[in-house]
């Protein structure tokens, strides 16, 4: 997608002048349309439709052509890959359910301990300076 620029000069008396990003045309500049009239502004935003349009089947072109250009072999050593990345991730999950499981039955034996015993407090002494 085309970007609207807006490309300022000043005159001797400050005044903001543009040139139309569609006909280059210079006009007094007070913000907003980087256009010198309506019917420029019109015709730039079918402009930049249009090249959208051509970048959009360019794209989808190449991407048919890589799709093509998969050979059944390919395919398959593809989904093997596929099949290992799936594994792995439910080897990583297996771990991180152990692992959760491991904290949750360490913190139920801590606060068990904490209400049995009540909780632990260090010597405060040290802080009595502050």
């Amino acid at each position: 997608m085309s970007k609207i620029e807006i490309h300022l000069t000043y005159d001797e008396d400050g005044k903001a002048y543009a040139l139309c990003n569609r006909c280059g045309k210079r006009f007094r500049f007070k913000g907003g349309s980087a256009f010198c009239k309506e019917e420029c502004q019109l015709e730039w935003n079918k402009i930049r439709d249009a090249k959208s349009r051509a970048a959009k089947i360019k794209r989808n072109r190449e991407a048919q052509e890589k799709e093509n250009a998969i050979t059944p072999e390919m395919r398959e050593a593809m989904e093997v890959q596929r099949l290992l990345k799936e594994q792995e991730r439910q080897a990583r999950i297996e771990r991180i359910k152990k692992m959760r499981a491991e904290h949750d039955k360490k913190y139920k034996e801590k606060r068990e301990h904490q209400e049995q015993y009540g909780e632990y407090k260090k010597n405060q002494k040290w802080k009595k300076w502050r």
